[in-house]
């Protein structure tokens, strides 16, 4: 119950930063806590770090959420890639060819079996899609990996210095809390 008037409390104060004053004028009225915490909170820096703690988590479940989609979404692709390739290669293709083919999901790769030559321009053309947009997600996993790693530092930064000055009990419903945003399904 603590932990939701804390996480209540930090809705309050984030709608004050982000400037929806009408929500946060609502709950203020509305919420004995949330009068509480303006009272108690003045505009100081108390919660400021928990605060940003928490849109860290959120930032990081939107990053692995988009990821992952990303994943299924090229696999997809690649999928797509290989029953059509499944279905026009050549009957003359020695099976183990077929196999190793179908295994490989790299463009460049399949366009080495000879077996290739023979299937039609459509089937070349969505591989040339396929290994554009390949390409494309490598580069956007890049950035996002650079990404993530900038909030691990922050997240890490914010973690120690609320432990410090928080404590165990703050910093360890911080952690559980930071488990549940994670472990959420995507929406």
């Amino acid at each position: 119950m603590n932990t939701q008037i804390r996480l209540f409390n930090l809705n309050i104060v984030g709608s004050i930063v982000s400037g929806d004053y009408k929500r946060f004028i609502f709950v203020c009225v509305a919420s004995v806590s949330g009068l509480l915490l303006l009272l108690t909170m003045g505009c100081g820096n108390d919660a400021q770090a928990e605060m940003a703690l928490i849109q860290l988590f959120d930032e990081e479940k939107e990053l692995l959420c988009d990821l992952k989609a990303m994943k299924q979404d090229i696999t997809a692709k690649w999928d797509k890639v290989n029953m059509v390739l499944e279905e026009n290669l050549p009957e003359s293709m020695p099976a183990a060819e077929k196999a190793n083919m179908l295994k490989v999901r790299n463009a460049s790769l399949i366009r080495m079996f000879e077996s290739f030559e023979e299937v039609s321009s459509g089937i070349k053309q969505l591989l040339d899609e396929t290994e554009a947009y390949d390409d494309e997600m490598a580069s956007k996993v890049v950035t996002m990996k650079k990404e993530k790693q900038r909030i691990e530092d922050e997240k890490m930064a914010l973690f120690d210095e609320i432990k410090r000055t928080k404590g165990k009990e703050v910093y360890h419903e911080l952690q559980a809390n930071y488990l549940k945003v994670i472990d959420a399904d995507c929406k």
